[in-house]
């Protein structure tokens, strides 16, 4: 064998090595569990619609997807390129211009899920929405709490967040809340103009200079992520709900359905509604605060509670598990 054989042969060799090893996985899902069939370079890959589907083994080159909606509503199409020894999620939203995909989060494959980008304006404003729609102040400070430690929000969210609180207070216990995930923290002194008393001003800014470096960070220990590997599809979720209807201890399946599924909040809001009594659904709210998908918009669940000592109670409990 000559020496040029030789180099070609390890060449060869090489290419096969870098292409077992580059390849990645891509995901593409619907938040609000709308089904859609998904094309890959013009090939159906759905037999049948879905809510979300992961397509393994992609070399990391640029490749044509186009999703249809199930019901005819619209299609996308966009070029993406998955990234070799990671999944890349993309989630299916309705812009201005019609439906788009868009990235939304990344982890290394087998390990575990990244922390949490802070949330999107929408998502941030549903959440603002159940803070200010709170009629006591004392469950208004405790869901502003809840939404501050469980999101990595940035300066001028925490600023939006901060502003229904009535008391100096509240304002400086929300802004406290929100540090330890900040995605900004070095603008954190922004939020002194947000405090009424110059002194409330001087106490955030010496319990910032307290923390010290290592608390600000965006990838602080146990900061906002979810340890929930991956979302239960809509279609699986939706014939366990369907089960529940015909079992004689629908509580019990519903409990079971949480212990061993992941969801997301708008299935575990919509679990909370098959029952009618706040005291049926706050154990089922409680175990649901472990096993959700996105951790950020738990607060949400709370619209599922018809009294305000209940929302109050069930925040209060999930802070207990994170403080």
């Amino acid at each position: 064998m000559t020496i040029k054989s030789l180099l070609l042969l390890s060449l060869l060799h090489l290419l096969g090595a870098l292409g077992a090893s580059g390849q990645g996985d891509l995901n593409i899902f619907s938040p609000e569990g709308r089904m859609f069939h998904l094309y890959l370079n013009g090939e159906r890959l759905t037999d049948e619609p879905v809510s979300d589907l992961r397509v393994h083994d992609l070399g990391e080159w640029r490749r044509q997807f186009r999703v249809e909606l199930a019901d005819g509503s619209g299609a996308v199409e966009k070029s993406l390129t998955p990234r070799a020894g990671w999944l890349t999620n993309y989630e299916l939203v309705a812009g201005r211009g019609g439906w788009d995909l868009r990235f939304h989060s990344e982890a290394v494959l087998g390990a575990a899920p990244a922390e949490a980008l802070p949330p999107a304006p929408e998502d941030f404003e549903r959440l603002l929405a159940v803070v200010a729609g709170q009629s006591f102040p004392a469950t208004l400070a405790v869901v502003a709490e809840l939404v501050a430690r469980t999101n990595c929000l940035r300066v001028e969210q925490v600023s939006a967040l901060m502003a229904p609180m009535p008391f100096d207070e509240q304002k400086l216990a929300v802004a406290k809340a929100a540090y330890r995930n900040c995605a900004d923290p070095q603008n954190y002194f922004v939020l002194q103009a947000s405090l009424v008393h110059p002194s409330s001003g001087q106490a955030l800014g010496d319990f910032v200079a307290a923390q010290g470096a290592a608390q600000g960070r965006w990838a602080a220990a146990g900061g906002c992520f979810s340890a929930c590997p991956w979302p239960m599809g809509q279609a699986e979720f939706e014939r366990a709900v369907a089960m529940l209807s015909v079992q004689v201890s629908p509580r019990a399946q519903a409990q079971a359905l949480l212990e061993g599924g992941c969801l997301r909040s708008g299935q575990a809001l919509a679990l909370l509604g098959l029952f009618p009594f706040d005291s049926d659904k706050m154990p089922l709210a409680e175990l649901a605060f472990e096993r959700l998908f996105d951790q950020g918009n738990a607060a949400l669940l709370l619209e599922a509670f018809a009294f305000d000592d209940a929302r109050r109670q069930l925040a209060q409990r999930w802070l207990a598990r994170l403080r």
